[in-house]
């Protein structure tokens, strides 16, 4: 269960994070097949508990809301991780948080849980919204400063759902709870 941003923003966030990938060994950063999104949670289910799953969340969550930025974070993945197996530096954007993605996050656990399935990543009071950009093999010696139009932004952004895949990303054939990109 996802929260995605428009196209502008998209693209504005997929811009951004290949220039700090920019002279760095990236792994893997955002782009045309890894759409930038905050997770509100991430769980094992079959297609059926997909769907069961969906459907309450769709109904239980409001279509659109809005997030902010609250700045730039690296972080060392170590080797073995969940979503990273080789390890590296993850670099994203973290996010406020909000009563209304606190809200949106237990009540998609709340239904997880419900329907049996197996919750995985940051959850309850340790969920960290954020917006994955991308990982590298190492940290980035240049300074780094996050550009004026995304500092403390708003970014509106919609309840989707899709299969996770490598370093927690989604292809954009996601299904949406209202229009899609």
């Amino acid at each position: 269960m996802i929260l995605v941003p428009g196209r502008a923003a998209i693209d504005r966030l997929t811009r951004f994070a290949a220039g700090l990938a920019t002279g760095t060994a990236a792994r893997f950063v955002v782009g045309e097949n890894a759409v930038p999104h905050v997770t509100l949670l991430h769980a094992d289910c079959s297609a059926e508990q997909a769907d069961v799953w969906w459907g309450r969340a769709s109904r239980a969550l409001p279509r659109d809301m809005s997030v902010r930025i609250a700045g730039l974070m690296y972080s060392l993945i170590p080797q073995g991780d969940f979503y990273t197996p080789e390890g590296g530096v993850y670099f994203g954007l973290e996010v406020a948080r909000s009563p209304q993605i606190i809200d949106a996050h237990r009540t998609t656990l709340a239904q997880a849980e419900d329907l049996g399935l197996g919750v995985w990543g940051a959850v309850g009071d340790q969920f960290a919204p954020h917006v994955t950009l991308g990982v590298c093999e190492t940290v980035p010696r240049a300074p780094v400063m996050l550009p004026g139009e995304l500092t403390g932004a708003a970014i509106e952004v919609s309840l989707a759902f899709g299969e996770v895949r490598r370093h927690g990303t989604f292809r954009p054939d996601l299904r949406y709870a209202a229009g899609g990109l």
